[in-house]
């Protein structure tokens, strides 16, 4: 429910509040505008007031052990983390131990050295294998384009040929009638 200067969140709260501690009032039991003080409550809304209450501690208290629960499997949680974690320092301490003991032996040193090249090797290989495979496909794309043009260009002559032909026979068949016409004349 929305009213219009907004309050919406502050009604919200104090709902879900009011609902909560229906029945309290900051110094104690909400006494009946009928009674005139506090002595004069009777045992009825003593009992009822109290009823209210139990259920309310009861409600908190299976809150706070919901949360007791969550927070002990966060913490076994973390603990299972934390000693994953250390026993992966130690795979990877000892990795290196392993290492540096292979580095400071001079006949390991050598062997180092040659799979490094390899893998160097390796790479380079790789490196031009690449850049070649890339030329090619470069130069495969140059030549269809070239035979596309080429194939274009037959073509056009092809027709500029027949064309030349047809005015040729033309300019052949007009050059012998004009002949003929001059014998006749």
């Amino acid at each position: 429910m929305e009213m219009s200067d907004g309050k919406t969140v502050k009604l919200d709260a104090r709902n879900s509040r009011v609902a909560l501690f229906d029945g309290i009032e900051e110094g104690g039991i909400r006494a009946s505008s009928l009674y005139s003080s506090y002595n004069e409550i009777d045992e009825q809304d003593n009992e009822r007031v109290m009823g209210g209450l139990q259920d309310r501690v009861s409600l908190l208290k299976r809150i706070s052990s919901d949360i007791h629960e969550e927070v002990d499997s966060h913490n076994r949680m973390l603990d299972r983390m934390g000693n994953d974690m250390d026993s992966s320092r130690g795979v990877l301490s000892g990795t290196v131990d392993k290492f540096k003991m292979v580095f400071e032996k001079k006949s390991s040193r050598r062997t180092f050295s040659l799979i490094a090249s390899f893998v160097v090797l390796f790479l380079i290989t790789y490196f031009f294998t690449v850049t070649l495979r890339t030329d090619v496909e470069k130069e495969k794309e140059r030549a269809t384009r070239a035979e596309a043009t080429a194939n274009l260009a037959e073509e056009a002559a092809k027709k500029y040929k027949e064309s030349y032909t047809r005015t040729y026979d033309e300019l052949l068949e007009t050059k012998e009638r004009l002949q003929s016409a001059q014998d006749d004349y």
